[in-house]
């Protein structure tokens, strides 16, 4: 294609931007076609008659995939950018970027629709290459003794190349081969099943080039499971993460929030704490030598997001978003896509603690169950971090999360453990299922040995929330006399009055939290001299530096 024929295709996709439904945008010319000018692949015939969903999404690992695989490669993909982003970009200013795909066993359809939408809509100007990087897939199709049908597929595209990992080893070490084999001094990490809008790239890579220290996310829309319509929902800009180590969307709080995440401009940027990790650009440069990339002892798939997130943070980088930058994706609903090994993501969650989350570690750890497991070697990335002279997490929290529910341990988590009642400290205070809040009711129960994480509960102090030590998105609420809800829905705000040293009244509006004489639990008019209302909770002691676990002995 001449530069003459492509300006005028330029000139039609600003004019298409103003439609609701523009026609297919191919910024790139028909790409995926065999020497004989046909499609390399070809949609299948649709699902008739009934539909059992329930079956699709099992059968389809969280997609309606039958559906996908009917549906067209090139697709008019709805633009969700709000009116006022821009649209003049000068290509030529900006620099370019390598999209970066990692996959294990992605079905064909979702793949291929997501790297035609890349090519649709990213300016040959600023696309580098797509580099696809198999992380060891097992379906035939894929894999390297298979039958061959990914490598014909790939010769069919234009800047693409293949990078094939020997076995499965994971996210983060497929995305380092990855980056470490760009061309680009920007790369892009994409998920295997998404298609971006309009101007995707461009405000991605501009914001890169002002600042290279910035890790930046597009803000992420959602492809229905089901259908694979294009909806407004899905992640927002603004992302913190709960101490049961998952990232967790909120909403910025006035005179606390840093300004540029209260009420943003379109165009403007926005900071986050973390990421959910899919989706991201950076400068490979800064990325692979002055923040370190990825903790290569992750492995498979998990909290590998809040890893470097925080590393970015502590080392001397920005995550932002930038919401004009938007690209949908297919979350999984009803079904498994693949699985990883029992306890993978628990050791990554330890490898994180044991690095970058100093003394604050002692919270997460008792939330995520007080796992024994050995997670690995450390060393070096502790080095690493003592070398960079990277920020302390009490840094993190106070200067990049300030919307936290705990900045200071002793101070916002007063009380922690087991709480029993007073006057027969045989019964505690449980929660029948700590990890599913929609389903879990709060009652007094016979103390056990067995399942002592029933009757542990901590006390965030500032929101007024009392939880599950294992689940810090469960609050006990007042629905239902006593019920535990998901904490944001409960709006049930709690005050934890210590009448004596660990003995205490648990207070809401003008009542207390008590025992009947049956030992059922029940809010009666708070009276400190009345023992049925009183509860032993121990004071939460952090220590000053957490130290991990020793390794369980080898058998």
């Amino acid at each position: 294609m001449d530069l003459k024929n492509r300006s005028l295709i330029l000139e039609e996709v600003q004019k298409g931007l103003a439609l609701l439904n523009p026609t297919p945008i191919r910024l790139h010319g028909v790409v995926g076609l065999r020497e004989d000018g046909q499609p390399g692949w070809t949609p299948k015939d649709p699902p008739v008659g009934e539909v059992d969903m329930v079956k699709e999404l099992r059968e389809g690992g969280g997609f309606n995939l039958r559906l996908s695989d009917a549906l067209p490669l090139d697709r008019d993909v709805r633009d969700n950018r709000d009116q006022h982003c821009r649209n003049d970009w000068d290509i030529a200013r900006l620099p370019t970027a390598s999209v970066i795909i990692v996959f294990y066993n992605e079905p064909a359809s979702t793949l291929l629709r997501s790297i035609h939408s890349i090519y649709n809509y990213t300016p040959p100007e600023l696309l580098e290459e797509i580099v696809l990087v198999d992380d060891g897939s097992s379906t035939d199709w894929i894999r390297a003794d298979g039958t061959g049908e990914l490598e014909a597929l790939v010769a069919m595209y234009p800047k693409m190349k293949l990078i094939r990992n020997s076995k499965r080893g994971g996210i983060v070490p497929a995305r380092m081969n990855g980056i470490r084999n760009v061309k680009a001094p920007i790369f892009v990490i994409l998920d295997s099943h998404i298609e971006v809008q309009p101007r995707w790239l461009e405000p991605l890579v501009n914001r890169i080039g002002e600042e290279r220290t910035a890790v930046v996310m597009p803000q992420v829309d959602s492809l229905t499971s089901e259908t694979f319509d294009y909806t407004d929902g899905g992640i927002g800009c603004t992302l913190g993460f709960l101490w049961k180590m998952i990232e967790h969307g909120y909403e910025p709080v006035e005179g606390v929030s840093p300004a540029d995440r209260i009420a943003p401009e379109p165009n403007s940027v926005v900071s986050s704490p973390t990421m959910a990790g899919g989706l991201f650009a950076a400068n490979t440069d800064f990325f692979l030598n002055e923040i370190g990339g990825y903790d290569e002892g992750f492995s498979y798939w998990g909290t590998e997001n809040l890893e470097l997130s925080f590393r970015v943070w502590q080392c001397g980088g920005r995550l932002e978003c930038m919401p004009c930058s938007r690209v949908f994706h297919v979350f999984r609903k009803g079904g498994v896509g693949y699985s990883s090994p029992p306890g993978s993501t628990t050791k990554n969650k330890m490898r994180l603690l044991s690095v970058w989350m100093d003394e604050y570690a002692d919270l997460a750890y008792k939330v995520i169950g007080r796992p024994k497991t050995d997670f690995g070697d450390v060393s070096v990335v502790r080095r690493f971090r003592e070398e960079k002279q990277c920020k302390s997490f009490n840094w993190f929290l106070n200067e990049v999360f300030p919307e936290s529910h705990v900045i200071n341990l002793a101070e916002d988590v007063p009380f922690l453990g087991e709480v029993k009642l007073k006057y027969d400290s045989t019964y505690c205070l449980a929660n029948g299922n700590p990890h599913d809040p929609s389903n879990a009711h709060v009652r007094v129960k016979k103390c056990s040995a067995v399942g002592k994480h029933e009757y542990e509960w901590m006390f965030f102090k500032r929101p007024g929330w009392i939880m599950p030590v294992t689940n810090d998105e469960s609050c006990m609420s007042t629905a239902h006399l006593a019920k535990s809800s998901w904490c944001e829905r409960a709006n049930t705000r709690f005050s934890v009055i210590s009448v004596e040293p660990d003995q205490v009244q648990i207070k809401h509006a003008d009542q207390c939290v008590g025992s009947t004489d049956k030992k059922a639990l029940a809010f009666l008019p708070c009276d400190p001299h009345d023992p049925k209302q009183i509860w032993l909770w121990p004071s939460y002691n952090p220590p000053k530096t957490w130290t991990p676990p020793p390794k369980p002995a080898e058998n």
